[in-house]
């Protein structure tokens, strides 16, 4: 005897997550694009410069909310994993790429100076989706070796509950 058969996920349609995927997009591309330009632009109004381009930020930003939406519309499918990867590494990447530019320079009159170093931040901050690379890393190699059990686990069969 082979046991219960195990539950069918309720994978909602491509349609569905398309649309959801957009609906991601949106506060995603607030966050990577339109939060630090405005922070860039407020803050060069008032005589603060950065060594960051608002160019290079919304490159980068849209690379990133782009990954962020194709990923859940790629999660019941093997693209998860390596889209998660991708994204993961893109943020990393991004955060350690901009270190020798995170600095702040604010001039007071002709005397006066200041710079704020911000890249011990950036590179701690970096660490975060590292792990989220493991896992993805982690979350490829079971697709690849059970495809569909991680599944019924992400979209639990209706009428089944999601806790203990």
């Amino acid at each position: 005897m082979n046991g219960p058969a195990p539950p069918r996920a309720q994978v909602p349609s491509l349609a569905r997550r398309l649309v959801v995927g957009a609906l991601i997009m949106l506060p995603l591309l607030v966050f990577w694009v339109g939060l630090p330009t405005i922070a860039l632009e407020q803050l060069g109004n008032r005589g603060v410069s950065s060594s960051l381009g608002v160019a290079t930020i919304s490159a980068v930003g849209l690379l990133l909310a782009f990954l962020g939406a194709a990923r859940y519309v790629a999660k019941p499918t093997r693209a998860y994993g390596p889209l998660e990867f991708l994204g993961a590494v893109a943020m990393s990447a991004y955060l350690l790429a901009i270190v020798p530019f995170a600095n702040l320079h604010l001039s007071v009159g002709n005397s006066v100076d200041l710079t704020l170093n911000y890249a011990p931040l950036l590179e701690l901050l970096a660490i975060i989706p590292a792990f989220a690379a493991a896992a993805a890393l982690l979350t490829t190699v079971e697709d690849g070796l059970r495809p569909g059990e991680r599944l019924p686990f992400d979209y639990p069969p209706r009428g089944t509950r999601a806790g203990p």
